[in-house]
């Protein structure tokens, strides 16, 4: 879908649509989900100044949905929600302070409204990976640094069900030690070639914990 003198996508009051795999290029305008719901982008070339917006009405609550998509900005109303989805556990960063992803043992998956965004922001699917192993656990992201220290932090609120959380923490140097701080108790753990860390909580609290990757 490209070189249209208008939008790639205008869709409106159309439901359950799969947009999937496509080049959207050189079109005008941003990708518009009108009184739309359960409509999937999915695996997509969007360019990064493009806006993928959903608007709804006030008896009419718009959804659209997104998949492995490495970042999108999006834009909602005070009717719409966008839902991210990542089914290998990998958590989303939508650059607010607060807003959580929920991880599962079968996916990761975050919906954004105005109540968390106000009306636009730019979302990332993160070189991070958070699987419980039973239940759920709310991750927060709050430092996701990919040059300079390479330094992470995020916090964690584990159900009464999650036992164990395994972590894959990437965006950092390759064959390098680093600190992980645990509500300020500190481990070590080396990066392979990639550079990403493993481990595991095998001791998860149900309250929040914080954790911390720096050199």
């Amino acid at each position: 879908m490209h070189d249209n003198a208008s939008s790639g996508i205008f869709l409106t009051s159309a439901d359950d649509n799969v947009f999937a795999g496509n080049l959207f290029l050189a079109n005008f305008g941003p990708l518009s989900f009108m009184t739309a719901r359960r409509n999937l982008l999915e695996s997509n070339s969007i360019p990064a100044a493009v806006i993928v917006t959903t608007q709804g009405g006030q008896d009419f609550g718009s959804t659209t949905s997104v998949r492995n998509q490495p970042s999108l900005n999006i834009q909602v109303d005070a009717y719409s929600s966008t839902v991210f989805e990542d089914l290998s556990g990998r958590v989303l960063d939508a650059g607010k302070e607060g807003v959580s992803t929920t991880v599962t043992p079968a996916k990761a998956l975050l919906e954004l409204t105005a109540a968390e965004i106000g009306k636009t922001s730019t979302v990332w699917t993160r070189n991070f990976q958070a699987v419980p192993d039973a239940g759920l656990a709310l991750i927060a992201l709050s430092i996701w640094n990919t040059s300079g220290d390479l330094s992470k932090r995020w916090l964690v609120q584990a159900g009464s069900t999650t036992h164990t959380i395994s972590y894959n923490v990437g965006d950092l140097a390759p064959n390098k030690t680093y600190n992980v701080l645990k509500n300020g108790v500190a481990g070590q753990v080396t990066s392979d070639d990639a550079g990403r860390i493993s481990f595991q909580d095998k001791t998860v609290a149900v309250g929040l914990t914080e954790y911390v990757v720096s050199p």
